[in-house]
């Protein structure tokens, strides 16, 4: 290990370092794809896709961000619902240390510069992509020029380090490999016995035959099976699995983050036949291997539509409509090895990615006293939000480090009541009413007819709630989507010390058309937004679908449980976040919520009763109304609709890998 692996090991919390098996998942490359490409690989079941974030694309000049190309997909993706891995990779010709082919991107960049400009990206992306990988197929000469020990000095150990300190929440990826040419153990036993352990998630590359289809493959040459588990005796090329137990890392979940058959020509119906049987033994093979858990089909469409020079049909989609005009159906030949894609995950639901977050909301005898004072949830199961929830905005700032909350739900069927308390050491907010999410606050969304709908709320059953204490004595109410009436939801707000406790509720007519009753399942996901004074920093998050943009299809769940039915909180998605970042697989974000505290929310078990109470900092209670009148204290109350504005531009990428060298695939 080098030093500078061991020296940033230290520094990260256990629970980064740990990448628990997540959800078994199935995707697909897709590059930076017009919308209808996204729109036809929804149709599929595919919770994944792969795209480019081309550091040579996103940074033409130093200091100088593009971001056009990858907010275009992200607004395809995202009104879709599905989950990104994107890889980061390809040296400008400004930060290139020399050029000795003529291609540009596949440089050793000068130190210090590759992290500086992931770094950008993360925090960009920050609550939208999850998930990095660091370069691509660094093996190969067209994608670096550079050794396996520049790979780890240059890339892999300042790009880890950047990934986690811009979001400790976030998955890193490697080593991205190709299991061809004559390098490949040299890079695996470079990468993984120098810094194996900094990748959450092992990836690999793979076009090798399966037996059934070439009855040579693993006799004269490699197989499949021999680049995912064992090489061939006596030929120089270890497998993905025995390379991880080579360096005792077989414990890290792997990802196939590239794979596929070259249908050629495209369109010919014995070579699709070919390609879909491909698909097939693919499917199979990661379903028989509990340690391999995501595989990434190389690729959406085929590249020889944009790029005529272009032979290989590696694309599941062949386009047929120039320029594509969104009416996904028409505008491609959609090849069978779709279909097989689509039968495999309905015959094996767990291929889906994994379920959203889940907690069990335990059943009240009657209603809360709403006066801030939080003692009628001790004892409840929490939602822990913590440093691994944080998701940084602003450059410079204190970070998680000072922000921490957890929030604790009852039910009866006249209300929901919820009791949280955040840490935080100091209170802004000042901001006016349409950006109260500007200052330190809480959002709460619902999709109350629990639909999952994507690409901003929907008019019949989503909508958002902005809680926060201000300096004023103002109440702002606003109706719910398409006049579903007065807003008669009431909260107190006490803050003492680096303590705010928020007590709330919400009546049963605020969530139509939801009814309140044992086993209803409500969309839900909540966020504390982070404001010490010079503007927003960051937040915490349950779930993605709140802070980055509106999308509810990426909410958790809230289950009504019985009375007495315990204080079991339900599974919690492998990916936290972005359990549908995104994921979004991975390790949980905060195992705290999956068990029941029993500890005081108040923070105090020798606090006097209720009404004998005196809470340092005071607090304040009001009642939401249509008119917004008769407002006392200094609670600031919002309802609304928040619709997430998606940018329509697009941008084709240079190369159909993405990397704008314009290479063909290999088989």
């Amino acid at each position: 290990m080098s030093w500078g692996a061991a020296v940033l090991l230290a520094m990260l919390p256990a629970e980064v370092l740990r990448a628990a098996h997540g959800d078994e998942a199935v995707g697909i490359n897709s590059h930076l794809s017009p919308d209808d490409t996204y729109a036809a690989i929804a149709t599929t079941g595919m919770p994944w896709v792969r795209i480019d974030v081309n550091w040579k694309e996103i940074e033409p000049q130093q200091g100088v961000f593009n971001w056009h190309g990858v907010d275009a997909v992200l607004a395809s993706t995202e009104r879709r619902g599905l989950l990104v891995f994107a890889t980061f990779g390809y040296t400008p010709s400004w930060a290139s240390a020399g050029d000795d082919d003529g291609k540009e991107g596949n440089d050793p960049p000068r130190p210090g510069l590759y992290e500086a400009a992931l770094t950008a990206a993360v925090r960009n992306y920050a609550g939208r992509i999850r998930h990095w990988g660091l370069w691509n197929e660094a093996n190969l000469d067209d994608f670096w020029r550079g050794t396996a020990q520049q790979y780890v000095d240059l890339i892999i150990v300042p790009g880890a380090a950047a990934v986690k300190t811009a979001c400790p929440s976030c998955f890193v990826l490697g080593p991205e490999l190709a299991h061809q040419g004559g390098k490949v153990n040299v890079y695996l036993d470079t990468v993984l016995g120098q810094a194996g352990d900094l990748f959450d998630i092992i990836t690999t590359h793979t076009y090798h035959d399966f037996p059934e289809m070439a009855p040579l493959a693993g006799i004269t040459s490699d197989s499949f099976f021999n680049s995912m588990d064992t090489g061939r005796p006596f030929v120089n090329q270890m497998g993905i699995r025995e390379a991880l137990a080579k360096h005792h890392l077989e414990h890290k979940e792997v990802w196939l983050t590239e794979t596929g058959y070259s249908a050629e020509p495209a369109t010919d119906p014995e070579q699709m036949a070919l390609q879909e049987r491909y698909i097939e033994l693919v499917l199979a093979a990661q379903k028989e291997r509990d340690w391999w858990t995501n595989t990434f089909f190389y690729e959406a469409e085929d590249c020889g539509v944009w790029l005529p020079s272009c032979t290989a049909g590696y694309g599941l989609l062949h386009r047929t409509t120039m320029p594509p005009d969104n009416s996904y159906a028409n505008n491609f030949v959609f090849k069978p090895a779709l279909a097989a894609i689509t039968d495999f995950i309905n015959a094996n639901p767990e291929f889906r990615g994994p379920p959203p977050v889940t907690y069990h909301v335990a059943a009240g005898a009657r209603g809360v006293l709403v006066d801030g004072d939080l003692r009628e949830f001790d004892g409840l199961p929490k939602i822990a939000l913590g440093p691994q929830d944080y998701q940084q905005l602003a450059a410079a700032c204190a970070g998680a480090a000072d922000l921490s909350g957890d929030m604790r739900v009852l039910w009866t069927p006249a209300a929901l009541y919820l009791g949280v308390q955040v840490t935080d050491d100091v209170h802004v907010n000042g901001s006016p009413d349409a950006t109260l999410w500007e200052g330190d606050s809480l959002q709460l969304g619902f999709d109350a007819d629990h639909d999952r709908t994507v690409a901003g709320y929907d008019t019949d059953g989503d909508y958002e709630l902005n809680v926060a204490l201000t300096g004023s004595s103002r109440l702002v109410a606003q109706t719910k989507p398409q006049g579903h009436g007065a807003v008669g939801a009431r909260a107190v707000i006490v803050r003492g010390g680096s303590l705010t406790r928020y007590e709330i509720e919400i009546p049963a007519a605020d969530l139509v058309p939801a009814t309140l009753a044992v086993g209803r399942e409500l969309g839900f996901s909540w966020i504390v937004n982070d404001n010490d004074g010079a503007g927003r920093e960051g937040f915490e998050q349950w779930t993605a679908g709140i802070g980055a943009g509106k999308n509810p299809r990426l909410f958790g769940v809230i289950v009504l449980d019985p009375p007495g039915a315990g204080t079991d909180s339900g599974p919690i998605a492998a990916d936290g976040a972005a359990a549908r970042d995104g994921a979004d697989p991975g390790a949980t974000s905060g195992d705290s919520r999956s068990a029941a505290d029993a500890a005081p929310m108040n923070g105090d078990a020798d606090r006097p009763p209720k009404d004998e109470e005196a809470f340092a900092g005071g607090g304040c209670a009001c009642r939401l109304s249509a008119a917004g009148s008769g407002a006392s204290g200094c609670l600031s109350l919002m309802v609304g609709t928040l619709w997430l504005a998606l940018r329509q531009s697009r941008r084709r990428r240079a190369g159909h890998d993405g990397s704008g060298l314009a290479m063909p695939r290999r088989r």
